[in-house]
């Protein structure tokens, strides 16, 4: 009989990192895989701005994030002027629009959900090359 050995889930240290910031289970579920397609190593997903921030600090060799606006009622504005203050790309994923978006994050890449792993990809490619 092989020895079990438990399995530590730890980032690829050969893959871009991309935070997932998702309060939805499922969502959150569905954006690892993409990631993971798309050849990128997920972390997260956070369903909060307390988490999200946790999961910064513990990687801090994030090069993007994908950010739900609405987080249970919490808006995820205070996380993307912190990734912004670290020059971490981010896109904002929402199912309410543009309008909701601050004017200051006036020129950031909104994804209205549902979205698919090309409209994914072509706007991390869009934010990762800047």
């Amino acid at each position: 009989m092989g020895q079990q050995t438990d399995r530590i889930d730890t980032p690829s240290l050969s893959r871009p990192l991309v935070l997932i910031i998702e309060d939805d289970p499922v969502i959150g579920m569905m954006l690892q895989d993409m990631v993971r397609l798309l050849g990128f190593e997920p972390i997260g997903p956070a369903g909060s701005v307390a988490a999200a921030i946790q999961l910064l600090d513990a990687h801090p060799r994030i090069a993007a994030a994908v950010l739900d606006c609405n987080l249970a009622h919490e808006y995820v504005w205070p996380l993307a002027d912190r990734l912004d203050g670290h020059n971490v790309p981010f896109i904002f994923s929402t199912g309410y629009g543009e309008a909701g978006i601050p004017e200051r994050f006036a020129q950031r890449t909104v994804l209205a959900k549902p979205y698919s792993t090309a409209l994914l990809k072509a706007a991390l490619a869009r934010i990762m090359t800047k």
